[in-house]
């Protein structure tokens, strides 16, 4: 019984308006481009009264040598921890950097 309560009670505040939310989110595609970061508006509550609003996006080019060494692990077909933080360190310090 104590089940069924909860999910009545989290079924009816998901009805309930929502207020504004703010996300960011970041990404990097398999062109090796660069990383592009959004900051969208979510308003409404769930499904389909649920809509968002594109607030702010950038994209940051990576450099020519960390393009070759992404190219290089993609083609390699496998790549070691070191080499995975490594590149994962640029590309955390592209998306730093201004």
């Amino acid at each position: 019984m104590a089940a069924l309560a909860t999910l009545r009670h989290r079924i009816q505040s998901l009805a309930m308006p929502q207020p504004p939310r703010l996300l960011a989110g970041a990404m990097s595609g398999t062109s090796a481009d660069g990383v592009d970061v959004a900051i969208v508006e979510i308003t409404g509550g769930v499904g389909a009264d649920m809509s968002a609003k594109l607030l702010r996006h950038h994209h940051r080019a990576y450099d020519t040598p960390l393009r070759q060494s992404l190219f290089a692990l993609r083609t390699a077909g496998r790549a070691s921890f070191s080499d995975l933080a490594d590149v994962g360190r640029l590309i955390e310090e592209t998306g730093a950097n201004k």
